[in-house]
């Protein structure tokens, strides 16, 4: 009768410290060298019998060029190594070797204050062998371990009271490290993104009302950071509005979804969902998006894992560079009508990937303007100091790929950098009505390619200007491609005289958004633009001026033979592009009349630059 309850605490004490393979050597142990050991590496089992079947195993190397205690880290991957009682919680290794020797193992990264401790064992030399540690021998001026563990390290110059001096040279392998299973490692997540540091790559689109950097709308023991990102929902965007935000030092490694999760805090003061979604997948990785749900209670940490495979994205199996942030998502698809609310997000955490590296786009960068401090109403500009600038308040559209400096020396010399195929982009002010009313022309520098997309129509864009005049407001276009020729990779400078705007209903007083679209407002036309140097001026900037005083006349036109040409004054250079904003005639006549020969022009619309003495002027050609 008394052997069976001793048979049953004897069972219970069997599961009651059960051992568990805490590392196999199979999945990309972390395994590192220190003290200048030869060699810490995972390689093929060097004896594959029925004491091993692994295929790989861990490869110690000790050489005379290292620290006699020189020897390797190995780092639990997933959870704690429990050694709270050393004498029941034993640890066992298997170790090869065909040569006798003794090895030293000791505990580190010890958990709540538990103490490293040391213990060793000896190998007769007979190949593979399972070793078994008591750590409760303070070897290495160590004490008894009481707790849980991070880290085994490995000495495998150990001679049983010391190290070897000299070092014994020899190669030994080690495999299934096996223990008491302890408490789950918790995930150490990298910083990606703090919104502390600029420039952020932050930009609203599909109508977003805001995509800033603000001030913490809450600093608190749950969030003490000076500066968020603030993501604004309008009625007036479309239900799947959002911002993209561009990773700018290392990719997102969602290699594994499961465990390679990503972390965003945010704040508000009302229930919502938000649906996060990964973008710019390098190496084939798909996009993923996945959700969560802010309760209202101030600064919360939301967790996403990203194998949900939600708004009919897949599960993730990359790295990534962009960050897609949705704050209009109800859980299980989009509010519609959208639900205006402004809500904040900073610290996005996870896994840091490979490092970005910016390449430089192989173009000039733009002309310096010239225009006077005082002539000058800049909205974008790095160069000249300009004192009068525009209030920038809020950004639109998801358009705007970066800003990068185009100049190869020392000097800074940005420009904006724009991805038609993700569609337009703009920005707003508020509060300075009448701001523009002093100038009267509107110039800006570009330099775009040709879009790579098959079902493009054309290369070009729109610039437009809106004022706050009417409901709904006023948008007047100026289309690059239609009212005047597109050129293709260099700078062109455009100028345009702000009565062009007035005269279709624009309101110079009332001025207050512009924006930047595709040609078309089509996406299929993705071309890569550049713009720098917005300005507001008094005066034309090009070299040419007198915009109104230049009078051009051409006929026939259409025509399916000759264009005649004549001005008022004398006519220095004739440049032809067509629709793609490819040079096809080039003239120099220098005269008050001449001709354009179009006998070798395909049917179709072209674009004519025409300067003269007292100004210049594109003109849309018609070849039947």
């Amino acid at each position: 009768m008394r052997k069976i309850p001793f048979l049953f605490a004897l069972v219970m004490f069997a599961f009651g410290y059960s051992q568990t393979n805490l590392e196999d050597f199979e999945s990309s142990p972390n395994l590192s060298g220190f003290e200048g050991l030869g060699g810490a590496n995972v390689v093929a089992n060097p004896s594959v019998d029925a004491n091993n079947g692994s295929a790989t195993v861990g490869e110690l190397i000790v050489v005379q060029a290292g620290n006699p205690w020189q020897g390797a880290n190995l780092v639990m991957q997933s959870n704690y190594l429990d050694v709270s009682d050393p004498v029941t919680n034993t640890v066992t290794l298997d170790v090869y070797s065909t040569s006798a020797f003794n090895i030293l193992a000791r505990l580190a990264g010890g958990q709540n204050g538990a103490t490293d401790s040391a213990a060793d064992a000896a190998h007769t030399g007979s190949g593979w062998e399972t070793l078994t540690f008591t750590f409760n021998q303070n070897l290495d001026n160590t004490g008894s371990a009481n707790g849980e563990y991070s880290t085994v390290a490995l000495f495998p110059n150990w001679n049983g009271g010391g190290y070897h001096d000299p070092e014994i040279e020899r190669t030994v392998y080690v495999d299934n490290l096996s223990g008491t299973q302890g408490a789950a490692i918790p995930v150490v997540l990298d910083m990606l993104e703090d919104f502390e540091t600029t420039p952020i790559d932050f930009v609203g689109f599909e109508g977003l009302g805001g995509a800033n950097v603000v001030a913490n709308p809450s600093v608190d023991a749950n969030n003490g950071s000076a500066t968020a990102g603030e993501l604004i929902v309008v009625q007036a965007g479309n239900p799947w509005q959002g911002a993209n935000l561009v990773m700018q030092d290392n990719y997102i490694d969602v290699s594994d979804p499961t465990t390679n999760i990503v972390t965003i805090d945010a704040y508000s003061t009302t229930p919502f969902n938000i649906l996060a979604r990964l973008d710019g997948g390098q190496n084939g990785a798909i996009d993923s998006a996945a959700d969560a749900a802010h309760t209202g209670s101030g600064w919360e940490t939301l967790t996403f894992t990203f194998n949900e495979n939600l708004d009919n994205t897949g599960s993730a199996n990359g790295e990534y560079d962009t960050i897609a942030l949705f704050p209009n998502w109800n859980g299980g698809g989009w509010h519609d009508p959208e639900i205006e609310r402004t809500v904040y997000v900073d610290n996005i955490q996870g896994t840091a990937g490979a490092a970005i590296v910016v390449t430089p786009p192989a173009i000039p960068a733009a002309p310096i303007p010239d225009a006077t401090d005082a002539n000058v109403y800049s909205v974008y500009n790095d160069t000249n100091s300009y004192s009068t600038i525009f209030p920038f308040a809020y950004q639109f559209g998801g358009g705007l790929d970066s800003q990068v400096d185009l100049d190869p020396s020392a000097n800074v010399n940005n420009a904006w950098k724009f991805n038609l195929g993700n569609g337009g982009y703009g920005q707003g002010e508020e509060g300075t009505t009448g701001a523009i009313n002093a100038y009267d022309h509107v110039t800006f520098d570009y330099y775009i390619f040709a879009p790579t997309n098959s079902a493009a129509t054309a290369t070009g864009f729109k610039f437009v200007l809106i004022s706050d005049n009417t409901t709904p407001v006023t948008e007047v276009t100026y289309e690059i491609g239609t009212n005047e020729a597109v050129v293709t990779e260099q700078w062109t400078k455009v100028s345009i005289p702000l009565t062009y705007f007035t005269n279709l209903g624009f309101d110079q007083a009332e001025f207050f958004q512009w924006k930047i679209d595709p040609f078309a407002s089509s996406v299929d036309n993705n071309s890569i633009l550049y713009i720098d140097n917005f300005l507001f001026t008094n005066g034309d900037l090009l070299s040419t001026a007198n915009f109104t005083d230049a009078k051009f006349s051409v006929f026939p036109n259409p025509t399916n033979a000759t264009w005649n040409v004549i001005s008022n004054s004398v006519i220095n250079t004739i440049s032809v592009y067509d629709i793609l904003g490819k040079q096809v005639i080039s003239v120099s006549p220098n005269t008050l009349e001449t001709s354009i020969d179009a006998s070798n022009l395909k049917t179709g619309v072209y674009f004519a630059r025409i300067d003269g003495v007292n100004g210049s002027k594109t003109v849309k050609l018609i070849r039947e």
